[in-house]
C-alpha cells in the first residue's frame, strides 16, 4: 500500500510519525510525498493551541472532501482528547491515540473497516523502525506525560501522567541512532526534567549514562520546567559543561507575574525561574535561552501582562515562544471567569513580539565576528545551515554540498532568528 504522512506539532509527534512510517515501511508499505498517489492518508494531529487544532480539522474535512475513496487515519493527541468530535467531522476515519502508534500497520491493512486504536497506556517507543526526516538529527523519546495539572493545559488529558521509559532502553536507542551517523541527539518529552520522578530516578541519572555512549554526537536538551529543574540545578549546570550537550536551555515560564502563574498551576514563581537562568549563565555566559509566554491568561490584568513584559527585557531570552491564550476544552482555565477581549489579547502579543525582535536581534549580533565549528544539519536556499556549540543557527551560502558535516565559520551578520557566516 502507498501512505501519505502529515505531521503536526512538537518534536514527540515527529518522532511518532518517524516510527509509524518505520513501521509501515517495515511491513512492506511504501511512504509517499505525492498525496494523489497513496491510498492511506495519515494524518498526526496536535491539540495544544487553538490554531493547531483548527488547522488539523479543516484538512480532515478537505481530505474528506477531496479523497472520499482513501482510507484516512487520524493519529496523535486529537484522537485521545477529542474522540467524539473527530467522529463528527470524520465519521468514515479510523483513530489513533499515541500510545497505539505501534499498531499503525494493523489499522492502515484493515483498510475498509472504520478502527479506533484508543486505549490508555504507555509502551516505550524506543528501538523501533524509523524513516528520519533529517537523517543526521535522531529524536529520542524518553517519557510520555507529566506530573502537571496545568490549568491552561489539555496535552494531560491526551497523554496522561508521567511515564518514564527505561534508562536503557534509552541508552540503545541513541546508540543505534549514533551507530546509523545521526550528529545531533534531540531528547524529548512533555517535561524532560520531570524523567524518572515515578520511579526514584532523575535526569542527571539518564544523562550521565547518555553521555558515556561512544560516538561523536551533540545532545539537545528539549524543554523542563522549572519546578523540576530546581532541585537538580547545580548537577544539571556541571553536566552543561560536558561538549557533547548544546548550550541550549528551554524553560518555559508562561508568566512573569506569580498571581497569574498561582492560577495557572505551575508549582513555581518568578524568582526560581530568574535563578536558574542567573545560575546558567554564571557558567555559561554564551548559552542559548529559550523561554515561553501566555498572553492573556484570564484575569490577567495589564500590570499583570507589564510583569511578563519587564521579566523578558530583564532576562534577554535568545528564544521567546509567545503564545496567545486559548481556550482548551475540558481545561480549569476554559471555566474560570474573566477572559480577556480577544482585541486586547493581540495587542498584548504585538507589543510582547516587538520587544522581543530588539532583544533577539541583539543577542545575536553579539556573535558577529565569532568564529569556530558548526555542524550543518540542513539545505537552505543558495546554501546550507547548522549550529554551533549554543545551538545558534547558522547560515552560510555555498554551493558545496557540506550536509553532515562539520566546518569552521566566521560569523559575519545577524538576524532576528539566525546567524550569517562564511566559510574559513
Amino acid at each position: 500500500m502507498k501512505i501519505h504522512i502529515m505531521t503536526f506539532g512538537c518534536s514527540a509527534n515527529q518522532n511518532d510519525s518517524e516510527i509509524m512510517a518505520g513501521l509501515l515501511e517495515n511491513a512492506g508499505h511504501d511512504i509517499v510525498k505525492d498525496i494523489k498517489k497513496s491510498e492511506v492518508i495519515l494524518i498526526n494531529t496536535c491539540i495544544v493551541k487553538g490554531p493547531a487544532e483548527s488547522k488539523a480539522k479543516t484538512l480532515i474535512k478537505k481530505m474528506n472532501l477531496r479523497f472520499p475513496d482513501k482510507k484516512l487515519v487520524i493519529a496523535g493527541c486529537m484522537p485521545a482528547a477529542e474522540l467524539k468530535l473527530l467522529g463528527e467531522i470524520a465519521p468514515d476515519a479510523s483513530f489513533l491515540s499515541p500510545q497505539n502508534i505501534g499498531r499503525i500497520v494493523e489499522i492502515a491493512e484493515r483498510k475498509s473497516e472504520t478502527v479506533e486504536f484508543v486505549k490508555k497506556g504507555h509502551t516505550p517507543k524506543l528501538n523501533l523502525p524509523r524513516i528520519r526526516k533529517n537523517k543526521i538529527i535522531s529524536i529520542t523519546q524518553i517519557a510520555e506525560g507529566c506530573t502537571g495539572n496545568c490549568s491552561y493545559c489539555i496535552v494531560k488529558l491526551a497523554k496522561g501522567s508521567l511515564f518514564s521509559y527505561p534508562s536503557d532502553e534509552i541508552v540503545k536507542d541513541i546508540g543505534l541512532a549514533v551507530k546509523e551517523r545521526c550528529r545531533e541527539i534531540w531528547i524529548t518529552s512533555q517535561d524532560n526534567g520531570a524523567y524518572g520522578l515515578d520511579f526514584g530516578s532523575n535526569l542527571v541519572q539518564l544523562l550521565d549514562k547518555i553521555l558515556k555512549v561512544k560516538g561523536d554526537f551533540y545532545i539537545r536538551i528539549g524543554m523542563m520546567n522549572p519546578n523540576h529543574i530546581m532541585p537538580m540545578l547545580e548537577e544539571m549546570v556541571k553536566l552543561y559543561k560536558n561538549p557533547k550537550i548544546f548550550k541550549f536551555l528551554h524553560i518555559p515560564v508562561q508568566s512573569g507575574n506569580n498571581e497569574i502563574l498561582k492560577k495557572m498551576q505551575r508549582n513555581y514563581e518568578v524568582e526560581d525561574f530568574k535563578r536558574i537562568i542567573r545560575r546558567f549563565r554564571k557558567e555559561m555566559p554564551e548559552i542559548t535561552i529559550g523561554t515561553d509566554i501566555i498572553c492573556g491568561f484570564p484575569s490577567e490584568t495589564e500590570k499583570q501582562f507589564r510583569d511578563s513584559y519587564n521579566l523578558v527585557k530583564e532576562i534577554h531570552p535568545d528564544v521567546l515562544n509567545m503564545s496567545k491564550f486559548w481556550l482548551r476544552p475540558g481545561t480549569k482555565a476554559a471555566e474560570m471567569e474573566d477572559h480577556i477581549d480577544g482585541k486586547k489579547i493581540k495587542e498584548r502579543s504585538k507589543k510582547l513580539a516587538g520587544l522581543f525582535h530588539k532583544i533577539s536581534l541583539a543577542q545575536n549580533e553579539k556573535w558577529i565576528e565569532w568564529k569556530g565549528k558548526m555542524l550543518v544539519d540542513e539545505a537552505v536556499r543558495d546554501g546550507f545551515a547548522g549550529r554551533n556549540y549554543a545551538y545558534k543557527q547558522i547560515i552560510v551560502k555555498t554551493s558545496r554540498n557540506l550536509f553532515g558535516k562539520e566546518i569552521n565559520v566566521k560569523i559575519k551578520g545577524a538576524g532576528l532568528h539566525c546567524l550569517i557566516g562564511e566559510i574559513v
